[in-house]
């Protein structure tokens, strides 16, 4: 219905209460202004006290019969001073007070939302940013970070007693410190008839795999492709930044006649920079 004046406000209204520390006299200042003693409840020692009896009111100052001492407790209730505020009590709002669109993002702080508060079918692929799945955010030990592959198709091939350079060589620069390198290699092998074939793994020019005498001899017929894989998993303990560099060396171990890298049966190497 209408009205004169100006409009009320809609605020909460509390009751406010005040602490009185004795000091050994009777008057005291009050925080809100009164008309009577009526209009508060005055507690001593947790005792209430009666109004104009064990004390008198008006304004800003109440006046007690008797002196306070400074260990007494004495503390005032403004009955009749209604406190506005426009903010509600603690715990008086409920979730039927809100309306569905009054909570956003930018009113939401970042520690107020931990794993619990998610439900186990909450999150899907279209709330997830492509930019959101980094490797450390996988739960694998050892998640790919980058991959290197290159394909060799040269021929080559060395009589020589000792090892030596081959082409198939592959560089990776690490994105990460003390990540570990996976070496899957298949080289194309081609001995002569009748001859041993050695080869080792290099990383920067440092023997870091050498698996030993890997062809068989063999004792007539032509010569023959050989697919050799090489899989071995490293852990160069290097800063982010590093350029590594992975080589093949071969050699005939018989010194009589020669081995070969083929170019028909073509050369693959992949590199794999992992998480440690």
């Amino acid at each position: 219905m209408p009205f004169l004046g100006n409009e009320p406000s809609n605020t909460f209204v509390s009751i406010a209460k005040q602490t009185i520390t004795g000091n050994g006299g009777t008057s005291y200042a009050l925080s809100y202004p009164v008309t009577s003693a009526n209009d508060i409840d005055v507690f001593f020692n947790n005792v209430r006290q009666e109004p104009t009896v064990a004390y008198t009111a008006t304004g800003t100052t109440i006046t007690f019969t008797e002196a306070i001492a400074s260990t007494d407790s004495v503390y005032v209730l403004y009955n009749a001073q209604a406190i506005g505020t426009i903010s509600p009590p603690t715990g008086s709002v409920g979730q039927s007070a809100l309306t569905a669109d009054a909570v956003a993002t930018s009113n939401i702080v970042n520690s107020a939302v931990t794993t619990v508060k998610i439900l186990d079918n909450g999150i899907t692929t279209e709330k997830i940013a492509n930019s959101a799945i980094i490797s450390s955010k996988i739960g694998y030990s050892s998640a790919p970070i980058q991959i290197v592959q290159q394909q060799f198709t040269s021929f080559e091939e060395t009589s020589a007693t000792n090892y030596v350079d081959s082409n198939v060589s592959i560089n990776i620069t690490t994105t990460r410190a003390n990540s570990k390198i996976l070496y899957n290699g298949m080289i194309g092998w081609n001995p002569s008839v009748g001859r041993y074939l050695k080869y080792r793994l290099l990383r920067n020019g440092t023997d870091i795999y050498s698996p030993g005498r890997i062809s068989p001899k063999y004792d007539g017929g032509g010569d023959s492709d050989i697919p050799g894989m090489v899989l071995y998993l490293d852990s160069p303990n290097v800063a982010a930044g590093t350029t590594l560099t992975y080589k093949i060396q071969y050699y005939s171990q018989q010194g009589l006649g020669v081995v070969r890298i083929n170019d028909n049966l073509k050369s693959n190497v992949t590199l794999m920079e992992l998480t440690s």
